[in-house]
């Protein structure tokens, strides 16, 4: 008896320990879960930003196709455009700097696509960062008056749509300018390229205040009709305004069936006022070459005439050389 209680004696002191071993072991699991779980959650966190915004802090500032990038060489003074906006001039400058502001990877700040994030997103300072750029970028593209008009205005997105509803609206005008313009536009002494040129810009411009719908899904070929219609009617103004040297070229494509493009209707008459510069010059250089051997025979005949009289002849022998004086007969 008294040897098992020496051996319990024993026993208890070894289970206290173990208990001990096991509850610290639970409690550095319990640890290591509550570790793993706000790993998850940051994690989790991360991703669900990266989803709600299109983009991530670790890449904000070094991935170029983000939105919120900005490149160190990029000047807050440049301006986009070479022509700034005026009161006559507002669709062919947002035409520019829709394609500029494609090019640098920012429209979204105008056309809406990017809003600005609440102030206590992580976000909100990239935001802030992207759209003064912008709304400077949009500043030194203007005319002085307009500028000062919208120099108070805070985002970019309310700068664009505020010059948008000011100079959009009255297009009526302008198109009675621009058909006028189209109208009365002739070649006169202006080379086939830039009458061309002229009146493409003209006609362009023309089209962006008709635009042709969007149908794509519709299979009766309207849309295709309406954009031949277009083809051959600005064929029919660039044939018009052509001087009447050209009318043998314009007879030959007026008899094309059908009708080609404007592109190729250029290219054509290019060709032809080509030829005649190659032949007026082969003609030109015809024409002053024996003139200019003429000219040299007339110059050298002249001088043998000029040498003769002046030679003296003796009116006593007839003989050139000497005077009546001089005379040995």
């Amino acid at each position: 008896m008294d040897d098992s209680g020496a051996i319990l004696c024993q026993i208890s002191p070894s289970k206290d320990m173990l208990d001990q071993v096991n509850d610290e072991t639970e409690a550095n699991i319990q640890i290591k879960r509550e570790s793993e779980s706000e790993i998850v959650e940051c994690s989790e966190i991360h991703s669900a930003l990266a989803i709600d915004t299109g983009t991530s802090a670790t890449v904000m500032g070094d991935d170029s196709s983000n939105p919120y990038f900005l490149h160190h060489e990029e000047s807050l003074l440049m301006s986009l455009v070479k022509q700034p906006l005026t009161e006559e001039n507002y669709h062919s400058w947002s035409r520019l700097m829709v394609i500029a502001l494609t090019a640098k990877n920012k429209i979204g700040f105008v056309n809406g696509n990017i809003t600005a994030p609440s102030i206590s997103s992580p976000l909100y300072n990239a935001w802030e960062r992207c759209n003064a750029v912008v709304l400077l970028w949009l500043c030194n593209s203007l005319s002085k008056e307009i500028a000062a008009s919208v120099i108070y205005l805070d985002t970019a997105r309310e700068v664009w749509l505020h010059l948008k509803e000011r100079y959009s609206q009255n297009n009526g005008t302008r198109v009675f300018e621009l058909h006028k313009a189209i109208a009365s536009l002739r070649q006169d002494q202006a080379s086939v390229i830039s009458y061309f040129a002229k009146l493409k810009g003209l006609w362009d411009e023309l089209m962006s205040y008709r635009p042709i719908p969007d149908c794509s899904m519709c299979s009766c070929g309207a849309l295709k009709t309406l954009v031949d219609y277009r083809q051959h009617e600005i064929v029919m103004k660039f044939l018009m305004g052509l001087n009447d040297s050209f009318s043998n070229v314009r007879g030959r494509i007026l008899l094309m069936d059908p009708l080609p493009p404007i592109n190729k209707v250029y290219s054509l008459v290019v060709q032809e006022e080509r030829l005649r510069e190659i032949c007026s010059v082969s003609i030109t250089a015809h024409v002053a070459e024996p003139m200019t051997l003429a000219a040299n025979t007339k110059s050298l005949f002249g001088s043998k005439n000029t040498a003769r009289k002046d030679t003296p002849v003796c009116i006593q022998c007839g003989i050139t050389g000497h005077t009546v004086d001089k005379c040995l007969n």
